[in-house]
């Protein structure tokens, strides 16, 4: 594992944040919008919870 801000010159280049971000959301239209999935996954666990 390497520290913090020492990287080689060649591993610099493709280093990269690989998390995800907590929520996913897409806009369109400068409005935020649930993909798809994400609902269906909410409606689930709606349903699930009573």
């Amino acid at each position: 594992m390497d520290k913090k801000g020492i990287l080689d010159p060649h591993s610099s280049k493709n280093h990269r944040n690989w998390a995800k971000p907590k929520i996913q959301k897409s806009q369109v239209n400068g409005k935020t919008e649930i993909s798809l999935h994400n609902q269906i996954l909410r409606t689930d666990a709606k349903a699930r919870h009573y």
